[in-house]
């Protein structure tokens, strides 16, 4: 019996022993063995346990050497009831924000365990991105993904990009390395970077295209390690460190000399580069010890090029694996996947196309475009009014003039005047009958707080900046909710369905206020109450 089943035996005599203690049995018929690593081939079926031919399920997980197999039984079923899930949610009448919901709880979840454990194929990312998107816009997309992607501040709807969420997932099991407690998974992966140093390949400024890593999983992991490093490290130490740096190469190949590593010889300071090659290595023969040929240390020290010699960080490795980011330290050996998430989605997640047109049209800088996207989820508690500022400021919501190109009416003019072309600008605010709402609007304002405004196009399009304006910000909304339900009804915009509506909105909230003791909050908001007023 070899070795390897000797073990095997060891473990179930534990088992049973640990019955006769607890009571609790291994249930032997139900147990399912195959063989792993050099012994994969191996058909023989030993010790009264099944053997089968089929993958085994282990933890959720289908184990088996097939790969196409895998991907089958592991990723490709766990789409097909991602898209069953989304077909089930799809005819429930959500909102936009409603399944941006959906797709981070309940769509994306069903990919997290299995991603988070083994290499997630390209193709499998690309259905993930189909389903979501397809789910989100219902049909095809009508905005950017890497817009939809980023967070409300900066006209996202915050829906989590499965792409980045590989990456965050991989690079927090550099925090499980770092804990102190042992496990086959580490004893692996420090076995294949052993030639480079170990853990100090993980300190060091390398390419990762350079390193034969035959674990696609550990192979990830350093790459989206060095691949994080450089993009957001504004200070650290891994470019003073002489070994596996890209930047220092002999016979065109990273160095790693394991004798001189092991004396502690690791920083670009230590090979003193300001005295000559014999006056250095009598220094570094005396401090640290290391008998060195006198060829290998000029080799070593001439392979330095120029961009780094003047490098004077005098490297320890007891520090924290991290970067400094801003003057901030960046702890690898604290963070989780959310942390890495965070910074790497600053480097996907871009401003809608529509950014830049609001920008030259209204004149309007970075900051203040912030600010606009923020206000309906600062000011709006209902989705649904979120959802149509939202399309308002993208440029998507149905006018005549996109739904001619689409096919779906023949004249791109104005529903109510039939004289200009419909657009978003002349729809809400440039129309005769609409500015007539808004006339209308403000002498209602009026009539209720006392003060009088005097809209511009801006004002209803974007919005009105200032701490004070919430409750006027949202009516704004509410008012052009209101011309656009007019637009599909082929009525007039009326000012008195603004106003039942108003108070519709008014009873909810303080409903709600007095349910959840939010009174505070409740009068904070309203400055009036409009059901005491008969305008």
């Amino acid at each position: 019996m070899s070795y390897k089943l000797k073990s095997v035996v060891v473990f179930l005599d534990v088992l049973k022993s640990y019955e006769k203690v607890s009571g609790l049995k291994i249930n032997i018929s139900k147990s399912e063995c195959m063989w792993i690593g050099a012994s994969r081939n191996c058909k023989r079926e030993v010790l009264g346990l099944k053997w089968p031919k089929r993958p085994i399920k282990c933890l959720g997980v289908y184990l088996t050497y097939d790969y196409d197999e895998f991907i089958k039984l592991n990723y490709k079923q766990r789409l097909k009831k991602m898209e069953d899930t989304a077909n089930w949610w799809r005819g429930r009448g959500l909102t936009m924000h409603g399944r941006a919901q959906i797709i981070n709880s309940l769509l994306l979840s069903k990919l997290i365990y299995i991603a988070s454990m083994f290499p997630v194929p390209e193709e499998v990312i690309k259905e993930a991105n189909r389903i979501i998107f397809k789910f989100l816009w219902k049909g095809q997309d009508r905005a950017a993904r890497k817009a939809m992607i980023n967070n409300f501040e900066n006209g996202g709807l915050n829906v989590l990009d499965f792409e980045t969420m590989v990456k965050s997932l991989r690079l927090a099991w550099l925090r499980r390395l770092y804990i102190d407690e042992d496990a086959g998974w580490k004893r692996y992966l420090r076995f294949l970077i052993k030639p480079f140093g170990g853990d100090l390949l993980f300190h060091c400024d390398y390419e990762p295209r350079e390193y034969n890593i035959t674990n696609k999983f550990y192979a990830e992991l350093i790459q989206f390690w060095a691949e994080f490093r450089n993009a957001f490290s504004t200070e650290d130490d891994s470019t003073s460190i002489i070994w596996n740096n890209k930047n220092i190469r002999i016979n065109g190949k990273p160095v790693f000399y394991r004798r001189f590593f092991d004396k502690n010889l690791i920083s670009i300071r230590q090979l003193r580069l300001h005295l000559n090659n014999a006056e250095s290595l009598d220094l570094i023969r005396t401090d640290l010890e290391l008998n060195c040929n006198f060829l290998v240390w000029a080799g070593l020290r001439s392979a330095i090029p120029v961009s780094l010699r003047g490098k004077e960080n005098d490297v320890r490795l007891t520090n924290a694996l991290g970067f400094y980011d801003n003057n901030t330290f960046f702890d690898a050996t604290l963070a989780k996947s959310r942390g890495y998430y965070r910074f790497l989605i600053r480097l996907k997640a871009t401003l809608p196309n529509s950014a830049n047109k609001l920008q030259s049209e209204f004149n309007i800088d970075a900051t203040n475009l912030t600010m606009f996207y923020s206000l309906p989820k600062l000011v709006c508690l209902e989705t649904y009014l979120r959802d149509f500022q939202f399309k308002v400021l993208n440029y998507i919501t149905c006018t005549n003039i996109l739904l001619k190109k689409m096919g779906i009416v023949q004249s791109d003019l104005c529903t109510f005047c039939n004289l200009t072309k419909e657009d978003i600008e002349h729809l809400f605010f440039s129309c005769s009958f609409s500015l007539k709402f808004w006339k209308d609007f403000e002498l209602c304002w009026k009539k209720c707080t006392n003060s009088n405004i005097n809209l511009t196009s801006q004002d209803v399009i974007l919005g009105i900046s200032g701490n004070n304006n919430g409750l006027l910000n949202y009516c704004i909304i509410l008012g052009k909710s209101i011309i656009y339900y007019c637009r599909r009804n082929n009525v007039k915009p009326n000012i008195q369905l603004f106003k039942v509506k108003l108070k519709q909105k008014y009873q909810t909230e303080l409903y709600l206020a007095r349910k959840n003791a939010t009174l505070d909050n409740f009068n904070e908001k309203w400055l009036f109450n409009p059901l005491a007023f008969k305008f």
